[in-house]
């Protein structure tokens, strides 16, 4: 597990499975059981969720880096969190080097690229938060000055139903109006 965060009606999860199907039915027996012991304890029927768990390949770097950053300051954004990288329920403050983080370090595998970014866990939690206040920062933000990074990675992440990813710039650490 490389991302996770807990959000009050939803989850985000990156992961690399060691199989095509593993993904599927990991979540098939997390939620199906989940459901079940719901079910019974509130003398309750049906699914634990409305919709069905939707699944994205990640392809590129720079499609990591948007989900990543996304994912991690998701709560931040909705106004659960008033900073993006102290989000209890997520990987966002292990990241950053923080300790607030109630995800087990037993269960997070840093990607490949967050240990790129620097030697020590101290210079890589120092790179991850730089990079992320770009993210949430500035309207064309480029994840960095390498030249191969050009205007086609300026664009964020889409979500599932097609809809743009980009949320209204937020100022962190300001006051949110």
């Amino acid at each position: 597990m490389h991302q996770h965060t807990l959000m009050t009606n939803h989850i985000h999860l990156m992961s690399t499975p060691s199989d095509e199907d593993a993904f599927a039915k990991m979540a098939k027996r997390a939620c199906q059981r989940y459901a079940q012991i719901r079910n019974e304890k509130w003398n309750a029927t049906g699914k634990l969720f409305e919709q069905r768990y939707y699944v994205k390949v990640i392809t590129d770097e720079t499609q990591l880096l948007n989900t990543l950053f996304y994912n991690d300051a998701n709560a931040y954004r909705a106004g659960q969190s008033a900073d993006p990288t102290a989000h209890a329920w997520s990987t966002g403050p292990l990241h950053a080097g923080r300790s607030e983080s109630k995800i087990p370090r037993s269960m997070w595998t840093p990607h490949d690229f967050y240990t790129r970014l620097g030697r020590t866990p101290e210079a890589r939690a120092a790179e991850y938060r730089r990079l992320l206040a770009a993210y949430l920062h500035e309207p064309t933000w480029i994840p960095y000055d390498d030249s191969h990074f050009d205007e086609k990675y300026r664009k964020r992440i889409e979500r599932p139903d097609g809809s743009s990813a980009r949320e209204p710039l937020t100022h962190w650490g300001r006051k949110r109006e």
